[in-house]
């Protein structure tokens, strides 16, 4: 069933770590969210960043091409602050929905 999904994605510097298949934990991340992508239809997603605070750096669309442009782009030096406050993602991924439809869903894409 078509929804909306908001990932979230965290942006502090332990996503730098090498930990994975000789990959930091951000490219890998970055490689799964990519995949994901690639087997939606329909749906609307959205990107959510994330260390000490949170920004929506994509609002839910169902441009993909654009989303993983977006991911691509995205880095840990985006937040002075470091951090992981999953909370202050958690509650910009919620206002982002449409409180009309249905089926929404969070994904939060940190720590491995």
């Amino acid at each position: 069933e078509v929804g909306e999904i908001m990932l979230c994605l965290d942006l502090s510097r332990s996503m730098d770590v090498k930990d994975v298949q000789n990959q930091s934990r951000l490219e890998t991340a970055r490689n799964v969210l990519k995949s994901l992508t690639n087997k939606l239809s329909g749906h609307r997603i959205g990107l959510c960043v994330f260390a000490d605070n949170s920004i929506v750096q994509l609002p839910l669309t169902r441009d993909y091409n654009r989303f993983k442009l977006m991911v691509s782009e995205v880095n840990t030096s985006y937040f002075s602050n470091q951090g992981t406050n999953i909370g202050s993602a958690l509650d910009n991924a919620r206002r982002s929905f449409n409180r009309n439809r249905a089926r929404a869903a969070v994904n939060i894409g940190c720590r491995y």
